[in-house]
């Protein structure tokens, strides 16, 4: 989470990597995949938080749930 400029915004396992991989996470990839399920809300488009001069994107979860079911 050292890359994560947005902590504690964003808790570590909502984010992913650029290309919406899982990247990593500290209690293993498979609860991080868990822990998007359960917290999805069906939610279709990305929004663009401005945040001092940096900008949040924010994607549905939908989104990385996917393209990880597109890679198997």
């Amino acid at each position: 989470m050292a890359g994560n400029p947005f902590a504690p915004i964003v808790p570590c396992h909502r984010v992913v990597k650029s290309d919406f991989t899982l990247g990593g996470y500290g209690g293993g990839l498979t609860v991080k995949r868990e822990m998007l399920t359960r917290e999805k809300r069906r939610h279709t488009t990305k929004l663009e938080i401005p945040i001092g001069t940096k900008k949040l994107r924010v994607f549905p979860v939908e989104t990385v749930l996917n393209k990880l079911k597109k890679k198997k």
